[in-house]
């Protein structure tokens, strides 16, 4: 074999293995950020739940708790076509549901989706359902 056919050889199988090397880290990597991703999805799943809780118990205590209570605090209403910006402006859309007793709410959602916005945003979307008995209506009218 020719020096020239030796070296290109040894070139060859060096690049295959730095590129290997990379790919393998690269792989590696996405596996880690995709593990990380479904662990922030799990933690804002987690916490809608406990938001529907709140909402079903007509807990306000824990329902605070889930927000973070800042005038950097945006809320999107559905029923109304502008956000709304503030804690207390948050909140005060919620007073009533959270003052009717216990269980006279049922939040379902359909279709859920969580979108991860760089490191400190995810966005929410979804079809929700808010059922609301009357105080005099029993479960299953």
């Amino acid at each position: 074999m020719s020096k020239t056919l030796k070296k290109l050889t040894i070139l060859v199988v060096l690049t295959i293995a730095v590129v290997g090397s990379i790919l393998g880290g690269l792989s590696a990597t996405a596996n880690a950020q995709s593990d990380d991703e479904d662990a922030l999805r799990a933690e804002v799943e987690a916490v809608a739940r406990q938001l529907g809780e709140a909402l079903n118990t007509s807990d306000g205590e824990l329902f605070d708790t889930l927000w973070l209570q800042s005038d950097k605090t945006t809320y999107f209403p559905p029923s109304q076509p502008f956000r709304v910006d503030g804690w207390p402006e948050v909140r005060q859309p919620f007073a009533g549901l959270l003052g009717l007793p216990p269980g006279a709410v049922n939040v379902v959602v359909r279709q859920e989706r969580i979108d991860l916005v760089g490191d400190d945003v995810a966005i929410r979307t979804g079809h929700f359902i808010l059922r609301i008995r009357s105080p005099g209506e029993r479960r299953g009218q």
